[in-house]
């Protein structure tokens, strides 16, 4: 397992951890990932009669946390304790399935006064940088400063109340781009 450290000029941090789990577990996670009921979902709105930011959306309960088995890894369970062990994990873990059609917008998971901790895992077991997708954070002053490469079998952990948005697919990518995500509180 690979960690980095990110830090934006406002002081806050991103933090990185590459080839977590083994091939067969990373295949595990997206065979059930690709299995998953995926429906229209919005971030922003209750209606998915916007077409600027509707999405496939697959939402789990823990029971289907539990069938990823994250905690089944020794490596997660070092980034668990370091990070995560303080938190509680909310009861929406969702994955976003996007294309070359998907339009995020900037967004913050909590906002500073209430805290908290967003997990992404990059759940596909195959990235072309080209494809586009990686996670772009602003820092307080709203101007981008980081931008993480989606890459297969990588977790990011940063504050909640960072602005981020991941960056348009090329039309060339051959498949969805699938980020579990998980919010510590």
């Amino acid at each position: 397992m690979i960690e980095k450290k990110l830090k934006i000029s406002t002081g806050e941090e991103i933090f990185i951890y590459d080839n977590v789990f083994t091939s067969s577990e990373s295949s595990h996670i997206q065979n059930l990932i690709e299995g998953s009921y995926f429906k229209l979902g919005t971030r922003s709105y209750n209606s998915v009669n916007s077409n600027q930011t509707t999405f496939f959306q697959s939402k789990y309960n823990l029971d289907d946390v539990e069938k990823i088995g994250f905690k089944n890894n020794l490596n997660y369970m070092s980034i668990f304790n370091k990070h995560l062990k303080n938190y509680n994990r909310k009861i929406n873990t969702w994955v976003n399935a996007s294309t070359y059609l998907t339009d995020y917008r900037f967004h913050v998971d909590k906002t500073e006064v209430e805290g908290g901790l967003t997990q992404m895992y990059y759940a596909n077991e195959k990235w072309d940088d080209n494809w586009g997708g990686e996670t772009i954070f602003k820092n307080k002053n709203d101007e981008v400063e980081i931008a993480v490469s989606y890459k297969p079998n990588r977790i990011v952990i940063f504050d909640s109340h960072i602005s981020h948005k991941p960056t348009n697919l090329s039309v060339k990518a051959d498949m969805y781009r699938f980020i579990l995500v998980t919010q510590f509180e």
